[in-house]
């Protein structure tokens, strides 16, 4: 069975409960039971994939949810979905071919291999010259030419083989880029920082060195998208994604991880360190002024920063918890602010 289809066989009664839960939850956040909505409301909920349900639940949770968020994790979904099928198939099928092919040969090489053998122990020096030039030319010549012909088919077939598959490593290469890729700001989204963070602490934990996480919220957004449109959040976002790669360094990591959610690792970073990258953000963005063309008023944004710090041996929910926790004091003290963990 695709994967694809495989992945929402439920049991009966099971997929029922669900589909009728997906329903009602529709129902009470006033959308309408499309393809769309239901489909990631049932991927939400049947936690079929830890994080893309956690991207769909931050955008419920930070009431970024509308049509335009949900095409775009809909998008995210299928290409994760194709990248695990379509490609899985193809790289399947053309390596079949190739063993079926291989597989072919050596029977075919098996049996010339055998009967070159009996053709040559038939041989004798004693026979006449004649009937050595006989069979040398008949019969054993030929069957070592087919040999070759076969073993050139095989290399010309491995080297068709090994483009397909080159291509299709390629294509899968792409898919999985996307899947992991915000279309927006063109910065890894949650999935892709996951990878990323995976990375950064194993590198810590080999070198005993610690790290800082900064998580960012942009203050009052929901506002801004109602009042200027979401073209105009849009372009916030991007402007944000731009600025965050002009106020950290080549070797820190910046990922949108939902909605105006957007995070900072900076490894080999102590804590006061941390701070004064965090507040040098923070105060950019509030002492900036973005100029819209439809807008004759320009925007003022803020945002609200957490900071924690990785301690060896703990997990990224952990240390996720205390940055998120820390913004959240931030946004609660007023917002516009910078907390660390130590506040906690």
């Amino acid at each position: 069975m695709d994967p694809v289809f495989k992945r929402y066989q439920l049991p009966d009664e099971e997929a029922k409960h669900l589909a009728k839960k997906v329903l009602q939850e529709l129902e009470s956040a006033g959308l309408h039971a499309d393809p769309i909505h239901f489909t990631l409301f049932y991927e939400w909920m049947a936690q079929l994939d830890p994080v893309i349900a956690k991207e769909i639940e931050t955008a419920l949770h930070t009431e970024t949810y509308d049509e335009q968020t949900a095409h775009l994790l809909f998008r995210h979904l299928w290409s994760e979905l194709i990248s695990q099928s379509l490609e899985s198939r193809q790289f399947s099928h053309a390596i079949d071919q190739l063993l079926q092919f291989i597989n072919t040969w050596l029977k075919t090489a098996g049996h010339t291999a055998h009967q070159l053998n009996q053709k040559v122990g038939q041989l004798s020096i004693e026979d006449p010259p004649e009937r050595l030039l006989d069979q040398l030319k008949n019969h054993i010549l030929p069957e070592l030419n087919q040999y070759q012909k076969d073993a050139d088919s095989l290399h010309k077939q491995i080297h068709l083989s090994s483009q397909e598959i080159q291509h299709l490593r390629k294509q899968l290469d792409e898919a999985t880029t996307i899947a992991k890729t915000d279309d927006l700001t063109n910065l890894p989204n949650r999935r892709g920082f996951r990878e990323q963070i995976q990375h950064v602490i194993q590198n810590a934990k080999s070198s005993q060195q610690t790290f800082a996480l900064l998580v960012l919220d942009i203050d009052h957004f929901k506002q801004i998208n109602d009042q200027h449109g979401h073209l105009v959040g849009d372009a916030i976002l991007r402007y944000l994604a731009k600025l965050l790669h002009n106020q950290t360094k080549g070797q820190d990591h910046i990922a949108r991880i939902g909605g105006e959610e957007f995070v900072v690792v900076l490894p080999d970073t102590g804590y006061d360190g941390a701070l004064s990258v965090a507040e040098s953000i923070r105060h950019y963005v509030a002492h900036s002024s973005l100029k819209m063309k439809k807008n004759k008023a320009p925007i003022h944004l803020t945002l609200s920063i957490g900071v924690a710090m990785f301690q060896l041996n703990e997990s990224f929910d952990e240390l996720f918890e205390r940055a998120d926790q820390s913004l959240y004091l931030a946004k609660n003290s007023g917002r516009n602010q910078v907390k660390g963990e130590v506040a906690l």
